[in-house]
């Protein structure tokens, strides 16, 4: 009778590991194959391969290091600035408005110059050291996989390393590379967990430290929490569960209390910039996400058609998905980006490509040797032809923000040479030139004022995100002592004698400024030689 009883104890414990790892048939295919190749090679093979993605991926980071990060990151770059000079967490002094959606990496660059790092090399640095941390997180991200060092593993990183936008945004200068890893830390936690029926143990806290990081971050925890108690009620809703979601209520709850307390509002100031949760903007939204997934080689993810099949039995299949795809709707939603190189989509690439390896896995199981190969051609070849289509964004907006920020960077430090400290400047581009010049700035745009950012103009997001807002009599009344209008004008040379060079209004402040019949008797047209030969060309008050 014992030792039936001991045979029918090692039935069900060998039952319930089968039912609670669902890749278990993946294990053995991948060992039968495994056991084809020489024992060394079957092991190390993968794990030296490994090893170079690495270094494929700070190969990238490095290879776009080399150029300027975008005007924007030098927002962040002054709060962080003020706040170690012992000013606070202040754009302008004596001003509060939360001109960042973005704490955590504007506390980590401020930490960074503290050291005495500067902030350019500081994001650079942190952001490559954060892009490979994300290939490690997810290499063996599927279940079936830890503890195993299988070539399929390698299928998610391989495509992250090589994707342009992801080595771009790495190290442009703003918080992308930092949200990836910490949803993609999250997010490999969770599908282990879901996979066996329990409460993952530390996920909440990645994903509060992701909702420090952008505001999209607790996106990820609902839906973890939502998917956990639909499909193991029992289980989430116990003490565990209870335990879990208190770590993320305590830190983002935190974060919320503070921002009221000391900003006096319940989100960032881009928030109310740019989420306009319009027809027009959600339309904006979904072409760019469109751009992403419509795209020459954009076959690669019809690859994940099996994975998606699969998660009507696997958990872990599903609530990836799930996660996925939600988090695409939430960017459509929030009508896309301004910029060229899909940052907004870099946080769910590695999700995406595992839901792409998962497929791949499962759909060469039934194929024969020679579709298998077939199969690998088709989607080393899907995947080129899509990092082409992505690196020509990319690329785009390399040469327009290196362009761009050589001159700003020009005006920022010839103003501060020859005007005097307390000189304000209003302009749209409120990050390298205020950052260079040190003087107070008033951001045409609305990315760092509160009133432009609450403004409610007509046909709210058919234009370009984060560019539709201003109000030119509200600039005008705020006297600033130059405008730097024509999104700061710089001229390669002056128009020869007779003529005068006048900037062209760019976006709605400028507009109105320059429609202003008091303009003339305000402002008068200057010129200001730079330090690398060109010409600034803006608008001075009248004594």
């Amino acid at each position: 009778m014992t030792r039936a009883r001991s045979q029918r104890r090692r039935g069900k414990s060998s039952q319930i590991e089968s039912d609670g790892t669902s890749g278990l048939q993946s294990d053995k295919t991948e060992a039968a194959t495994s056991h084809q190749l020489p024992a060394k090679v079957a092991t190390v093979a993968p794990a030296v391969l490994f090893t170079l993605l690495l270094v494929a991926t700070a190969a990238g980071s490095f290879y776009y290091a080399a150029g300027e990060v975008i005007d924007d990151a030098y927002i962040s770059f002054r709060y962080a600035r003020n706040l170690v000079q012992g000013h606070g967490l202040v754009f302008n002094l004596g001003d509060r408005v939360e001109g960042y959606s973005n704490l955590l990496w504007v506390l980590l660059l401020a930490g960074a110059a503290a050291l005495g790092v500067e902030l350019v090399v500081a994001s650079k640095v942190l952001g490559a050291a954060c892009a490979v941390a994300t290939v490690v997180a997810l290499w063996r991200f599927a279940p079936e996989d830890r503890g195993t060092v299988g070539w399929g593993a390698l299928i998610a990183p391989a495509l992250l390393a090589a994707n342009p936008s992801f080595a771009l945004w790495s190290v442009h200068g703003l918080e992308t590379a930092l949200f990836t890893l910490l949803v993609t830390l999250g997010l490999r936690e969770d599908v282990g967990a879901h996979s066996r029926g329990e409460v993952p143990r530390y996920s909440a806290l990645w994903y509060a430290l992701a909702a420090w990081t952008r505001p999209e971050g607790p996106y990820f925890f609902m839906v973890s929490a939502l998917f956990g108690v639909v499909a193991a009620p029992r289980v989430w809703l116990s003490r565990q569960g209870v335990r879990w979601a208190a770590g993320f209520v305590l830190l983002e709850g935190g974060h919320l209390v503070w921002r009221v307390a000391y900003y006096g509002d319940i989100f960032p100031n881009p928030y109310y910039l740019k989420v306009a949760w319009t027809a027009a903007s959600v339309g904006r939204g979904l072409a760019y996400v469109g751009g992403f997934f419509a795209a020459p080689g954009a076959a690669l993810f019809l690859a994940a058609i099996p994975a998606l099949i699969a998660a009507r039995r696997e958990r872990w299949l599903l609530f990836l998905s799930i996660a996925t795809v939600g988090y695409l709707g939430c960017v459509a939603a929030e009508g896309g980006d301004a910029f060229a190189g899909f940052r907004f989509l870099v946080p769910v690439l590695g999700p995406a490509y595992v839901l792409v390896q998962e497929g791949a896995r499962r759909a060469a199981r039934s194929l024969p040797s020679w579709g298998k190969t077939g199969g690998a051609l088709v989607l080393v070849a899907a995947a080129a032809l899509h990092g082409l289509h992505v690196k020509g964004e990319v690329d785009a907006e390399v040469a327009g923000s290196d362009d761009f920020i050589q001159s700003m960077r020009a005006v920022g430090l010839t103003l501060r040479e020859q005007f005097p400290p307390g000189t304000t400047i209003a302009l749209n581009s409120a990050g390298a030139v205020p950052y260079y010049s040190e003087f107070r700035a008033y951001d045409m745009l609305g990315v760092t004022d509160r009133h432009i950012a609450r403004t409610s103009p007509r046909g709210l997001g058919r234009g370009q995100s984060g560019h539709e807002k201003g109000d030119g009599k509200y600039i005008l009344g705020l006297r600033p002592d130059l405008i730097l209008a024509g999104n700061v004008a710089v001229i390669d040379r002056l128009p020869p004698p007779g003529f005068q060079a006048r900037p062209l209004p760019m976006h709605r402040s400028e507009e109105e400024i320059f429609a202003d019949p008091a303009l003339p008797r305000l402002y008068e047209t200057g010129q200001l030689r730079l330090s690398n030969g060109k010409w600034l060309v803006f608008l001075r008050r009248r004594p």
